[in-house]
């Protein structure tokens, strides 16, 4: 067997067990959330990796484990892979909010549009009267433009982990003109009523769950 094929297999066993041993832990612990969270994170590692020729496969994922997920402290959630916040946000989609609340400066995160138009993933950052000025001027977002769509919740996902720690450039945003405007005009003017950034988002997060 060639050094690469042998790299590879032992690469993909030590993680195929990693994972086997955290989803033998879980069955022994099945409404431990910290079990529930090294589970999904075993996975997603070991999914990532190819399987080589005649190597066993991964066990069955217990998606149940992801309910679990909800009871996590604030801020383990967004550690774990955005693969895996994906998939676990797809089957309970309450971590959504989770999510976008573990963020310093917190966003909103939402469907827009509809089977015949096509639906997108829009997350809003708010307005950046709030934010502190960490770029130049040239970087800086004005105004309430920023929307940023995408076609699916893993490139949204992603696209926040990128900009976990920062804020994204105006070149990236949607222009003033995209969009439902009666959805994103209702959230700048919920997001408007509160007192700083972390107000305003939540007051849009109510709108929402009430929509």
């Amino acid at each position: 067997m060639p050094d690469t094929a042998c790299e590879t297999w032992y690469d993909y066993e030590y993680h195929r067990g990693m994972y086997t041993q955290a989803l033998e832990q879980f069955e022994r612990r099945p409404h431990n959330s910290n079990a529930a969270y090294e589970l999904v994170w075993a996975h997603a590692v070991a999914d990532a990796r190819p399987i080589p020729p005649e190597a066993q496969p991964l066990a069955a994922f217990p998606l149940e484990c992801l309910d679990l997920l909800l009871l996590l402290p604030a801020g383990a959630l967004s550690s774990l892979p955005s693969k895996a916040v994906a998939m676990a946000i797809g089957w309970t989609p309450a971590l959504l909010q989770k999510f976008a609340l573990e963020r310093e400066h917190p966003v909103l995160i939402f469907d827009e549009g509809n089977s015949e138009t096509g639906t997108r993933v829009v997350v809003y950052f708010g307005d950046d009267q709030w934010v502190p000025i960490v770029f130049s001027r040239r970087h800086t977002l004005t105004g309430h433009t920023r929307f940023f769509s995408f076609p699916a919740l893993i490139r949204a996902i992603t696209f926040l982990y990128e900009f976990w720690h920062s804020e994204p450039i105006r070149d990236q945003c949607d222009s003033g003109y995209f969009g439902a405007r009666w959805l994103r005009d209702n959230l700048i003017r919920e997001y408007g009523r509160g007192a700083d950034h972390w107000e305003g988002i939540e007051q849009g997060w109510t709108w929402l769950e009430n929509v």
